[in-house]
């Protein structure tokens, strides 16, 4: 799971969860570990944006890829 927390100025929070499901909504290259997402509504007023991203493994089921010379390895 892969959710950003997005804070706005006067404090409003969103949530978006991302994806890396390649589904074209908003990811369109599954597993290639880019998450991506919308979010759908911004602050009333300019300013600074606070964005946290919460990551989990999946109680150990995530897995890294590696990379050898030109191939990505699973």
């Amino acid at each position: 799971m892969v959710e950003a927390t997005v804070t706005g100025p006067g404090g409003l929070t969103s949530y978006v969860r991302l994806a890396d499901t390649g589904t074209g909504y908003p990811d369109i290259t599954a597993s290639d570990g880019v998450y991506t997402g919308y979010l759908a509504s911004l602050a009333p007023s300019p300013g600074h944006y606070d964005v946290r991203v919460i990551v989990s493994d999946n109680d150990g089921a995530a897995v890294a890829p590696r990379r050898r010379g030109n191939d990505v390895q699973l």
